[in-house]
């Protein structure tokens, strides 16, 4: 009997998990020091496309507050301080989970002069970000002059200058990811990496398969994911990635989809992680129930 690929994933699921899953949880104290006194700020995390509060950390007379993570609900990932009174402004702070104890200082006049104690996350995380700034307005104006420009000698200085500056961040992330793996964001880094697709292989006959670099792209996709950390689950960008695959890279067939879904589903160990049960829903509500899949 022909199974649909929607009673396909249902059967994953339920053979998969129903039971909640066990974290260790460890406990986090994160010390706020502002110059917005007598007000308050939100604790919101990423989850996917969405974002959830998390708690509401009232500031004193002197700016300052303090949460303190009793239930270790902070599982890690991309998590904001929200400040409602300055029209939801926020700073962005990478968590690993493991933190004990962490001092924030935030001016209200420059919410991106942040600086942390005790984080070392942060201080590779927000190191990137003050070297982005510049970094993408120096990419910005060579690449508008490329563009603009019809003296074919200055568009291949131009060309070779836009190749030196990708390297150039591409080093800077590598030498993170391969100096400072312990870390979350290392993970993150990686998550965020381009898959490097050489040349196709030239044939006998002196042709090249024109597919070559779909399937490279395609079989090298999730080289550097780790689908056994459920943090990841807690940024802004994992799910983008999911659904990128499934979307852009994954013929639209029954038959296929259940192949690509146990390659994925098999990447976890944990089937009570929330990683499992991110995907295999999403699978379910994405895929499944369209009238293409559900054939």
């Amino acid at each position: 009997m022909y199974m649909t690929l929607k009673a396909f994933i249902l059967l994953v699921i339920l053979t998969s998990f129903f039971q909640l899953n066990a974290q260790e949880k460890t406990s986090i104290t994160i010390k706020l020091k502002t110059n917005i006194d007598n007000s308050h700020c939100l604790l919101a995390n990423h989850f996917g496309s969405q974002k959830y509060k998390v708690d509401s950390i009232p500031l004193d007379g002197k700016g300052a507050g303090i949460f303190k993570d009793k239930k270790g609900t902070i599982k890690g990932g991309i998590y904001m301080f929200v400040f409602p009174t300055f029209g939801n402004q926020y700073v962005e702070i990478i968590l690993s989970g493991k933190e004990k104890n962490i001092e924030l200082t935030i001016d209200s006049a420059d919410f991106s002069k942040v600086t942390f104690k005790n984080s070392e996350e942060n201080d590779l995380f927000y190191s990137d970000v003050r070297y982005l700034g510049p970094y993408q307005r120096e990419v910005t104006t060579l690449s508008e002059e490329y563009k603009s420009t019809k003296d074919s000698i200055r568009k291949k200085v131009l060309e070779i200058k836009l190749i030196a500056k990708e390297k150039e961040l591409l080093d800077r992330r590598l030498q993170v990811i391969n100096t400072k793996g312990h870390t979350f964001y290392s993970k993150i880094l990686n998550l965020m990496r381009d898959i490097d697709v050489p040349e196709a292989p030239k044939k006998a006959d002196g042709s090249s398969d024109p597919d070559f670099k779909y399937y490279y792209f395609k079989n090298h996709y999730w080289d550097y994911t780790d689908f056994n950390d459920d943090r990841l689950l807690y940024t802004p960008i994992f799910e983008n990635k999911f659904k990128y695959y499934f979307d852009k890279l994954v013929i639209k067939h029954p038959d296929t989809l259940k192949k690509e879904v146990n390659y994925v589903i098999s990447k976890i160990k944990d089937n009570n992680s929330d990683m499992m049960r991110f995907c295999l829903p999403t699978l379910l509500n994405d895929y499944a129930n369209s009238k293409i899949m559900g054939q």
